[in-house]
């Protein structure tokens, strides 16, 4: 990686749980934190995502996997060969390390889900409860109260399939371009006869028709009727 001279000074944090864990998964975008004051607070080069030296969290685990869980992006495949890299006692230490801190409280609730294994560490008191995903930052199912964590499960798919989807401009706009009100518009237009007619019966004009412009250019350079391709309907069952 090749940074400008003023950013050669960093500590990774997820990358580095991932490295001294010797973990088999790959960083997909790694952040870490500069020696030095960056304009901004952070800044994105090489592609790493640096912060400010003000961000530097501390050397130990629980400083690493608190940094990875409030500024890098959530990756659950990550996530569980962590907890299943170390100990319940270490996981039940960063939990109680601050049971009431945002990221201890996601960390209980994926620990538990991803592992499938239960934390001894007792529930917090009543306090306001967190998304375990930034709606800001992702595409969020109907968010479900734990309230042994004090953690609205807002996840996508279950336990089994869990697709986690940021909210990157490209998929915002889509989102907003309301693509599935109009094609529900359009089949609400459209004849049912249509609508359920087999995929074959309704390609087969737009196929029919690029064979036989295929076939009238090869005849114009030359090629025989014998030569240029024929095209004919297949019954489909």
């Amino acid at each position: 990686m090749q940074f400008s001279t003023k950013f050669i000074a960093f500590q990774p944090w997820l990358r580095a749980l991932v490295e001294s864990l010797g973990i088999a998964a790959p960083v997909r975008h790694p952040s870490a934190v500069s020696k030095m004051h960056i304009r901004g607070s952070h800044r994105n080069e090489a592609g790493w995502r640096l912060y400010d030296k003000r961000y530097w969290p501390g050397d130990k685990f629980s400083d690493h996997l608190t940094f990875a869980l409030r500024h890098e992006d959530i990756d659950l495949v990550i996530l569980k060969r962590i907890f299943q890299a170390i100990s319940k006692a270490e996981a039940e230490a960063f939990v109680k390390e601050a049971p009431t801190g945002v990221p201890n409280r996601r960390a209980w609730f994926l620990f538990e889900l991803l592992t499938g294994e239960t934390l001894d560490v007792p529930e917090p008191p009543a306090m306001a409860a967190v998304d375990l995903l930034d709606p800001k930052a992702y595409f969020t199912g109907k968010p479900v109260l734990s309230r042994r964590h004090r953690v609205r499960d807002n996840l996508l798919g279950t336990g089994d399939f869990i697709p986690i989807i940021r909210r990157t401009p490209a998929l915002v706009a889509l989102s907003d371009s309301r693509l599935a009100e109009k094609a529900r518009e359009t089949v609400g237009r459209t004849g049912a006869h249509l609508v359920h007619a087999r995929p074959a019966s309704c390609c087969w004009p737009i196929v029919a028709q690029a064979f036989r412009s295929r076939a009238r250019a090869l005849r114009a350079t030359g090629w025989s009727a014998g030569d240029a391709p024929s095209c004919r309907r297949v019954n489909s069952r």
